[in-house]
């Protein structure tokens, strides 16, 4: 039997995904959206996504109105309806889910990289600007360069998969280099041109090794739980199983899921 790195989401509950929709009349730029968003997650309203004008909204639909007319948005309410990833944007469910994510991870001792890069994935690091000596001493984080400004941070990447049986959670070990005096992350050109690329190389993790960091990793973002529990402002909530996804061998050579 092979571990993956992919869990199962139990309880299905992006099959049927209680929305409330406003349709935002006023002309909006992109950032002005986020802004929106960001705005209401962080104030524990409401989590959402944009398309095509209209706002989608999880938590409370009437706080989230109220906000948006205080802003100065005309908005027409549409009403609660329920959306799945196969008659939908996917996108519209992940960045809901990625957002509840996000306040999780910061609940938790984590920091969340807020941008999303075109692979989908979700990324979080430890929070090594506030409790570096504990992630230090957990093995999560590695000063490598000679003034102690620049480390390796061991965190997670996540990707909101959907398929007709069960949807799933990828996760996987996620190893940026930061630079703490900036709190900020370093792309890998940026690393080559301080000499930092044959540092990083040295820490690339052998495959067991970096099963043994994501056991670790997802042991401290799920408190040791054995089901996670991540629950939206609506008190709805993704169960997910902690235990990998295995892959069976037969004789024949041919692969299949064990689930």
């Amino acid at each position: 039997m092979i571990e993956t790195n992919c869990f199962i989401i139990k309880n299905n509950p992006f099959k049927s995904f209680k929305v409330h929709q406003f349709l935002i009349q006023n002309p909006i730029t992109t950032t002005e959206v986020y802004d929106i968003i960001r705005q209401l997650s962080g104030s524990d309203v409401s989590d959402s996504s944009y398309r095509n004008k209209i706002l989608y909204t999880k938590g409370d639909h009437q706080k989230t109105q109220d906000l948006l007319e205080r802003i100065g948005y005309i908005i027409e309410d549409l009403g609660s309806t329920g959306i799945n990833p196969f008659d939908f944007d996917e996108n519209i469910l992940r960045e809901i889910f990625y957002l509840v994510l996000d306040r999780l991870a910061l609940n938790n001792g984590f920091y969340p990289i807020r941008k999303i890069k075109r692979d989908g994935k979700k990324r979080i690091i430890p929070n090594i600007f506030e409790n570096f000596d504990r992630y230090e001493e957990l093995g999560l984080v590695h000063i490598i360069d000679k003034n102690g400004e620049i480390c390796i941070a061991r965190g997670l990447w996540f990707f909101l998969d959907f398929y007709k049986n069960n949807d799933v959670l990828w996760i996987d070990v996620y190893s940026p280099l930061v630079s703490l005096k900036d709190k900020r992350l370093i792309s890998p050109r940026e690393a080559k041109k301080k000499g930092l690329r044959e540092k990083y190389i040295s820490y690339i993790p052998t495959s067991s090794e970096r099963r043994q960091l994501l056991e670790k990793l997802i042991r401290e973002f799920f408190k040791d739980e054995v089901l996670g529990k991540i629950f939206f402002l609506d008190e709805d909530y993704v169960e997910i199983d902690l235990n990998p996804i295995r892959i069976g061998i037969e004789e024949d050579s041919r692969h299949e899921l064990c689930i």
